[in-house]
């Protein structure tokens, strides 16, 4: 059996799959319920991850880590980067600052090179994002006050 990149992803998403089942049997069942409780959903959806990637892990395939290296870029891991510096930051920050400058930046790297393109979209996109979220789904994103 050869370490793949199927089989690597396939066992960290059942490790995913298994982290998920814990966090869903901590779920509060309420009091009194009869029938399914709250948490019944997530542990169904966690036990299908678990069960995708052992399948996954097994069947293997795919590419070679050494291959998976190789195609790695620099540029992709950038980006990884730049999504993790954007999640952890999200509850502190405006989501209409943070937005624009996720954007820009993720615009910058990827290849956008027009300065009207960087300067219009990215303030565009995360002003009608929040919008939509605020005035059409009525859901609060951080701000600054």
């Amino acid at each position: 059996m050869t370490l793949s990149g199927d089989r690597c992803g396939g066992a960290g998403l059942a490790g995913l799959g298994a982290v998920l089942l814990w966090w869903a049997t901590g779920i509060d069942q309420g009091p009194g319920l009869i029938g399914l409780s709250p948490r019944t959903m997530p542990i169904g959806l966690s036990l299908i991850v678990i069960a995708v990637g052992f399948v996954v892990a097994v069947r293997g395939g795919g590419p070679s880590l050494s291959e998976i290296g190789r195609r790695l870029s620099l540029r992709v891991a950038a980006f990884a980067g730049l999504l993790a510096v954007y999640f952890l930051t999200f509850p502190s920050v405006d989501f209409r600052v943070g937005a624009w400058a996720f954007m820009l930046a993720a615009m910058a790297l990827l290849g956008a090179r027009r300065p009207l393109e960087l300067a219009l979209v990215p303030p565009a996109v995360a002003l009608c994002i929040y919008a939509v979220f605020r005035l059409g789904f009525g859901v609060f994103l951080p701000v600054w006050t």
